[in-house]
């Protein structure tokens, strides 16, 4: 799957990792996949407000040496 990163709440997370930040894209891609194929389980709303009229959801996810990110 093909994940797009809203850059304005991005920007600052991936100047601080930009050498992991391939890495990155890669796990979050790939932990989006296992979500999708386990039914959503430990996705929520992440806010009321939307970007081009779609909602927002987070879920944690634990990046190795990073921690957990949302």
């Amino acid at each position: 799957m093909h994940v797009e990163f809203y850059k304005k709440g991005c920007k600052s997370f991936f100047k601080k990792y930009n050498k992991q930040k391939d890495t990155i894209v890669e796990l979050v891609e790939a932990a989006i996949d296992k979500e999708m194929a386990s039914g959503m389980t430990k996705v929520k709303l992440a806010t009321r407000k939307r970007i081009k009229g779609r909602n927002i959801y987070e879920f944690r996810l634990n990046v190795g040496t990073i921690g957990s990110i949302r």
